[in-house]
């Protein structure tokens, strides 16, 4: 369960080796292991299509009767969670699917008008910096922003990856009660604390909101956290998902600024994603200077109780799932997922201590992101605001929750642009 990649191009061009060696470290960073390909040029009208897979082992190829060549590459186990990419020689068609529950994750960017080619990758990260290279990434909405300081994670409803797309889970395994990943014990762990935020954002693709991903976290914690996956949702959300539902409209109208009130009032458009409150309304227009626009969530006939379980399954446990494998797979771990209910994702207070001590490589990384002169370029987030927290921060107030997961966000938007 390392990665898998590809790009399958139809416009007649060959594909840039710089595109080639993005994909190939996006998946050094997912195994140590030589990475293999499948490569073929097809001449066709209107252009010669140019076919490249990628993965951790030699792609599966079969040839037909006629002569025409197929392949497959796959992330994980047919029988059990996975992703894969199967070159049709005969048809000249590319499939993508997935069957699991975040374990293997698959996304996916579409270039040029009339799909004049397709990549794909178990990151999003390679395919957001070769859509730079190709000013294909539209401005970060302030919809995306905000959701996902309040959800804690990407989601389509206002996709942050834009023009990336997740590809979509076919068939939904439930994770067992408790569910180990076999990972390759050979990586060297990160020097320090920045390096290894670095290579957690760089691996998994996305901003990382908990510090306790952190595998020098870990170390604080004997050797890694237990309850990594809180079940979702909590019974105390479920309850929550049905007050809202029925007082919402009538809570909405109290003259109280109260994270109950403030929830009531997005509860209309944002429904039962507003449930995933990680970081609270009031700070997210602080930070975002915009008063709260999250996109509508689009409800279902179902019981409401049905779409929050629905929603944190396959959303917030489906991404928490993904990050967490991405941090086995750097610090070369068995990953254990308990799910049981109520559990709480493990936070430490190191990473607060981190962030205020100028001498930690944590503290140094954070330091110099947030007095840069282009800290959130490009990012709808008040970089003058965000600084006069971090100068709280260093005086002596806690605010390492909201801090964090903005540092990653940030550091996450300059990845992507990396060329």
């Amino acid at each position: 369960m390392s990665g898998i990649a590809g790009i399958v191009r139809r416009d007649g061009r060959a594909i840039p080796q710089k595109w080639r060696a993005i994909l190939e470290k996006s998946l050094s960073l997912r195994s140590t292991q030589a990475i293999h390909t499948y490569q073929e040029e097809i001449e066709c009208a209107p252009g010669d299509l140019h076919v490249l897979l990628m993965q951790h082992s030699e792609p599966s190829v079969s040839r037909n009767e006629y002569g025409a060549t197929s392949a497959t590459v796959i992330d994980g186990s047919t029988d059990a969670s996975h992703a894969q990419a199967h070159w049709d020689g005969e048809r000249l068609e590319l499939s993508l699917s997935r069957v699991g529950n975040g374990i293997t994750p698959l996304y996916t960017l579409e270039i040029g008008a009339q799909s004049k080619g397709t990549l794909f990758a178990s990151s999003p990260m390679p395919l957001l910096q070769i859509a730079h290279q190709m000013e294909l990434v539209p401005e970060v909405p302030v919809q995306a922003v905000q959701q996902w300081l309040l959800q804690g994670c990407i989601s389509t409803h206002a996709n942050l990856i834009s023009p990336v797309r997740e590809v979509p889970i076919s068939e939904r395994l439930q994770l067992d009660e408790s569910i180990e990943l076999p990972i390759e014990e050979t990586r060297l762990p990160s020097a320090n604390v920045s390096e290894d935020l670095c290579d957690l954002i760089a691996c998994s693709g996305q901003p990382i909101f908990d510090g306790a991903l952190l595998t020098k976290v870990w170390q604080y914690a004997g050797d890694m956290t237990t309850d990594v996956l809180p079940f979702a949702p909590t019974s105390e959300q479920l309850r929550n998902a049905l007050r809202y539902e029925r007082l919402h409209a009538l809570m909405a109208q109290l003259p109280f600024k109260k994270k109950g009130i403030e929830i009531a009032r997005i509860w209309s458009r944002a429904f039962v994603s507003s449930l995933s409150d990680c970081m609270n309304v009031k700070s997210i227009e602080h930070y975002t200077q915009h008063d709260i626009d999250l996109p509508i969530f689009q409800k279902t006939h179902d019981p409401v109780h049905e779409q929050c379980a629905a929603f944190f399954r396959d959303v917030i446990q489906g991404k928490r799932v993904e990050c967490c494998h991405a941090a086995g797979l750097r610090a070369g771990k068995q990953m254990q997922f308990l799910t049981h209910h109520d559990a709480t994702l493990g936070t430490l207070r190191t990473c607060s201590s981190w962030l205020a001590n100028p001498e930690s490589s944590l503290g140094s990384l954070a330091g110099d992101f947030f007095n840069s002169d282009n800290a959130f370029d490009g990012i709808p987030i008040d970089a003058t605001t965000v600084s006069a927290t971090y100068d709280k921060h260093m005086q002596g107030d806690d605010y390492s929750e909201e801090l964090f997961p903005l540092l990653t966000l940030g550091l996450w938007h300059l990845q992507a642009q990396q060329l």
